[in-house]
Parts: structure tokens; C-alpha cells; sequence
């Protein structure tokens, strides 16, 4: 999938870069490429953050399926074996398959929770605590796994209604990055001598790369304030 992206951003430079020397603009050949390599970017940011989301609203089903084999009469141990859920396919780590593939695996339940501790993912590391906990000292497990649903189940709860909210400040963040290539696009449209110095003037050039840096820049904290509300920020 990586490949297949780097592939795919090398090939729109090619083609950004090749209109650009055949029309003579330098802007196009300089600035295509930034605005390939920004898509992707975010292309790729916008599939981390939605499997981020899906991943965390699957781990309290994943816990309850805990809790099914549990009063079906099986072990801990051999409950975590037989989970069974689909993941979701992304580019970064998902946490959920990493939590799978560590309690599917023929180890000992408590050495795998305890690798699972060391996650940077907060909802992974509570589970596994817990699940290191009930490993190491025995006791009723399905009430505490049933406490442990009911809390991912208002943590999942909590970042929709954050990502709810954030939607206004994402909305107006989008509109502050898209405004001086707005402004550029209608300066240009109204004024020719505007449109060939944007176009084919090395001035124009550096002015609309600075633009969109600058721009992509300010999204980019944006994002970042917001994914740490949400919690999918890492």
C-alpha cells in the first residue's frame, strides 16, 4: 500500500512537472508537485484517523465477546484464543489487530498483556492491564471485563460527540487554507497581468509555494488540536 502511494505521488509530479515545462509555467512545475505531495499527505492522515475511530469503537465488542466465551464456561486464556473480529485495513498500525494477534497468539496470557502495556494506545493498554491483572492474581473476570466494556463504551461515546463538535473548527480551518488560492484564482481571473505573473513569473512562483506551504502549515496544527481532543492524536 506504501509503494502503491509513492508510486501513485511520483507519477502526478511526472505528469505536474511535464505540464508545466509545456506550457512554460514554472508555478505548475513547482507548485503541482507540493500540491500532489500534500493530497497524499492527507489522504493518508484522513485513512489513519478513520481507522483509528473504527478500531476504538470495535474494542468494546471485542471485550464482550470476551465475556460470552467466559460464561460459555472456557478459561481466560483460552476465551482471548478464540476472538474473533474483523480489523481495519490501513496504513499505520491498527491497534485492534495488534491487540488480536497478541491474545490469539499460543503464549502465556499474562506475558502477552503485559507486551500489550507497553502500547502508545491508551484504550490497548487498558485492556491489557486488566487482562494482566486477572491473569496474574485469578478472581471473577466477567464483572471486571463487564466494567471494562461500559467504560470503552463511554470512552467511544465521548470522542464521537469531540469529533462532532470539531467539525465546526475543521470546517473553518478549511476555509482559512483555501482562501488565498481563492483570492490568487480571482485576482488572476480579473486581471491578465495578475494571471501571467502567477503563471510565468519566478515571483509569482515563490509567492504561491510560500502560500500553500504556510497554508498546509496552519491545517496542519489545526489537525492536530483536534486529533488530541478526539483522541486519535498519538
Amino acid at each position: 500500500m506504501l509503494k502503491a502511494g509513492l508510486l501513485m505521488v511520483a507519477a502526478g509530479s511526472v505528469v505536474a512537472v511535464g505540464i508545466g515545462v509545456a506550457v512554460s509555467s514554472p508555478t505548475i512545475a513547482v507548485v503541482g508537485p507540493i500540491l500532489v505531495g500534500i493530497t497524499a499527505v492527507e489522504w493518508r492522515r484522513a485513512r489513519v484517523r478513520a481507522g483509528r475511530r473504527a478500531a476504538t469503537a470495535r474494542l468494546p465488542a471485542v471485550v464482550d465477546q470476551l465475556i460470552q466465551q467466559l460464561r460459555a464456561g472456557r478459561s481466560l486464556a483460552e476465551s482471548c484464543r478464540l476472538i474473533d473480529s474483523p480489523t481495519v485495513v490501513g496504513p499505520a498500525p491498527d491497534p485492534l489487530l495488534q491487540l488480536l494477534t497478541r491474545l490469539r497468539a499460543r503464549r502465556p496470557l499474562a506475558e502477552a498483556a503485559a507486551e500489550l502495556t507497553a502500547t502508545d494506545d491508551p484504550d490497548v493498554q487498558l485492556i491489557a492491564a486488566t487482562l494482566r491483572v486477572l491473569a496474574n492474581n485469578g478472581g471473577p473476570a466477567v464483572p471486571a471485563l463487564q466494567r471494562l466494556r461500559h467504560t470503552l463504551i463511554g470512552v467511544v461515546h465521548g470522542r464521537q460527540r469531540a469529533a462532532a463538535e470539531s467539525s465546526q473548527a475543521l470546517a473553518s480551518a478549511t476555509l482559512l487554507v483555501l482562501a488565498p488560492g481563492l483570492f490568487a484564482a480571482t485576482v488572476a481571473t480579473i486581471d491578465a497581468q495578475a494571471a501571467a505573473l502567477y503563471l510565468y513569473e519566478p515571483l509569482g512562483t515563490g509567492c504561491l509555494a510560500i502560500a500553500v506551504g504556510l497554508s498546509w502549515g496552519g491545517w496542519s496544527w489545526m489537525h492536530r488540536i483536534v486529533g488530541r481532543a478526539e483522541g486519535t492524536q498519538r
